[in-house]
């Protein structure tokens, strides 16, 4: 049984990692209080000491408000760290999976989903620790990997409310949700991301991916999707555009958010990823 070394165990994608890919690698996630990621010296030598076979990093400040609030931890988590440890394992000849996103690009393109070679330009401080971070784990090695995921959400993570959840919490208290009308997304579930992830492992593949739904709709649509999978009210969903909803954020965020998964599909084939329609079915079905 190979190991995986994951970095963000206790996040929502790294503790969906930990229960589904259990059973196929032996998983080893260094909890903070095992290691402080940001404590070189330590990461260095913890790095050096353990035995795995790859490497998956998916810690860093998701949120980009909060981002914007701590630049330096950002810049540290989301860029400088995955660029050391791309630097130490790559004298073990071990590839790194970096998790990104779709912030590293504008969102003006309103014409055609984004592609992997399309020009990268973040709107806001988030997209650029991460855009940096990628640049980080791509040059140190080129068998390293980058996933960019787009809005992600689970049916059962208690540390954080994602999306989909949020939603379903305010409309279970009979409370308004806003949705954006005029913003193109494909929302990831997060067990797709996993099982992408899983491929990636497999074939040793390298270079940029996107991982996304494979079907496209305004947020405002999803979430009135998410309302009538658990039979909730969609009056309760009020419509409102992206330049009012970036009012109330201390970051902006982009209009055109997709993500062309075509790259994806055609070198490891259909059925990983889900439609939207999908995935809030699955959703609906687990969530506690």
């Amino acid at each position: 049984m190979k190991t995986v070394l994951l970095f963000g165990g206790s996040g929502l994608i790294g503790t969906r990692i930990q229960e589904l890919l259990s059973k196929k690698y032996s998983i080893l996630a260094p909890t903070h209080k095992m290691l402080d990621v940001t404590n070189y010296i330590d990461l260095k030598e913890y790095l050096e000491r353990s035995t795995y076979d790859y490497v998956v990093y998916a810690a860093g400040l998701t949120n980009p408000d909060k981002a914007a609030q701590d630049k330096r931890l950002s810049t540290i988590l989301n860029a400088f760290v995955p660029g050391f440890i791309s630097d130490i394992v790559k004298k073990k000849d071990i590839p790194l999976c970096y998790f990104s996103t779709d912030a590293v690009f504008d969102g003006k393109n309103k014409d055609q989903p984004y592609r992997e070679d399309d020009d990268v330009s973040p709107v806001n401080l988030y997209g650029e620790t991460k855009l940096r971070g990628e640049h980080e784990v791509l040059t140190k090695s080129k068998r390293n990997c980058v996933l960019r995921l787009i809005s992600v959400f689970t049916a059962d993570y208690p540390h954080k409310l994602d999306y989909a959840r949020f939603v379903v919490q305010k409309l279970k208290q009979k409370q308004n949700v806003f949705g954006i009308s005029d913003q193109l997304v494909n929302p990831l579930y997060a067990d797709d991301a996993v099982f992408s992830l899983e491929k990636i492992i497999q074939q040793h593949v390298s270079g940029i991916y996107h991982i996304g739904s494979t079907n496209y709709m305004t947020n405002l649509d999803f979430t009135k999707e998410i309302a009538n999978a658990f039979d909730l009210s969609t009056g309760l969903v009020q419509p409102m555009t992206l330049s009012e909803f970036n009012k109330s954020k201390d970051e902006p965020r982009g209009k055109y958010c997709w993500l062309d998964i075509r790259k994806f599909e055609r070198d490891f084939g259909t059925g990983t990823l889900s439609t939207i329609q999908e995935s809030i079915e699955r959703f609906h079905k687990n969530v506690t």
